[in-house]
């Protein structure tokens, strides 16, 4: 986002620190700025997000929309929804959301951040080599999974 705002987080604050130490004698490391990455486990349920909502891209004036995917298990007893927020006109990826019980759905949360710190499209991460997700009821993958969903919403 153009304008910059308060967003305390100790992962930010641990790394701005190393990065200050790094760049003690002379400037060799930029800090990044933070997408707000956060993981809560709680007993059976994980939160995770990166980037922004739906509103706040809308409020920060992008021509935004979302795209919603119910990721299931084979069992059924795991679902998870996982909302990807993007740029229309560029399909940049903007925010990522997740709410469920697949525990392995936050490492989709570190890929989409750096997707967000890189100014990644959804088409640049559709089609990386990650690793073969067992027992879902579709196993290609988030990335591959909302890329289709955003060329669907299009149509």
């Amino acid at each position: 986002m153009e304008k910059s705002y308060y967003l305390p987080h100790a992962s930010d604050a641990v790394r701005d620190g190393e990065i200050a130490a790094i760049n003690l004698l002379a400037p060799r490391q930029k800090i990044n700025s933070s997408q707000g990455t956060y993981h809560v486990p709680m007993n059976n349920l994980v939160m995770a997000m990166t980037g922004i909502t739906i509103r706040q891209a809308v409020d920060a004036g992008y021509d935004a929309d979302a795209v919603h995917l119910l990721n299931e298990h084979l069992d059924g007893h795991s679902p998870s929804n996982i909302w990807m927020i993007y740029e229309r006109r560029t399909h940049q990826i903007l925010g990522l959301q997740c709410i469920g019980k697949t525990r392995d759905m936050a490492e989709y949360v570190n890929i989409f951040s750096l997707a967000i710190q890189q100014e990644l499209k959804i088409e640049d991460i559709e089609f990386t080599d990650f690793y073969f997700k067992h027992g879902y009821k579709d196993p290609r993958g988030l990335n591959r999974i909302l890329a289709r969903l955003v060329r669907e919403n299009e149509r």
